[in-house]
């Protein structure tokens, strides 16, 4: 029910899982061009997103993809030039249209107003396959925790898998970072165990 519900996540996570697929399949600067304009998407779909975005962006900084290595990776730089203009249209968008201090309220206030309001905790929602008897759904956690482990142990030689790996857990850090959790925030988690 959740995964075809009609949220911002979809679009959301739709955006940050081609920018993942652009840089997980080489390294062009026409991809990482790409993988900065839909990462930049990503998040001005979905405000959550943010703090996993800034991650992917860190790790691509020092995935060395064509390599299968960590290190420095200069490339990753091209992203900036796909961020700026998604970014700046935007802004200058707000601007334009003095919707400026109406964004910065709704985003900041308003999120601070409805946190202090709302008592949902990160395992409530982490846990609901098991609450609502969804096998399948504990399956497909049991089995994406499960694939984590053996993907990691290569970590010395990073591949698509292990970036992926990483965003995994990245994305259910940054949830539980989060005031408030509902299960659908765990759509990104769910979409990165698939591989």
């Amino acid at each position: 029910r959740r995964a075809i519900e009609y949220r911002v996540d979809v679009p959301g996570n739709l955006a940050y899982l081609g920018g993942v697929a652009l840089v997980v399949s080489g390294g062009k600067p026409r991809r990482w061009l790409g993988f900065g304009a839909l990462m930049s998407a990503a998040v001005l779909t979905n405000m959550r997103m943010a703090l996993l975005v800034i991650i992917t962006a860190a790790l691509a900084f020092f995935w060395r993809a064509e390599e299968q290595r960590l290190g420095w990776n200069p490339r990753a730089l091209w992203m900036i030039g796909g961020v700026v203009p998604v970014a700046a249209s935007f802004v200058g968008w707000l601007f334009a249209t003095g919707a400026w201090q109406e964004f910065v309220d709704g985003v900041f206030r308003y999120n601070a107003t409805s946190a202090q309001l709302l008592v949902v905790t990160f395992f409530d929602a982490l846990l609901v396959p098991l609450w609502t008897l969804d096998v399948g759904g504990m399956v497909f956690w049991i089995a994406g925790i499960a694939g984590v482990v053996p993907v990691l142990r290569e970590i010395r030689e990073p591949g698509p898998l292990q970036f992926i790996a990483l965003l995994l857990i990245a994305s259910v850090v940054t949830i539980a970072l989060m005031d408030v959790q509902y299960d659908y925030h765990f759509q990104s988690a769910w979409l990165l165990m698939l591989p």
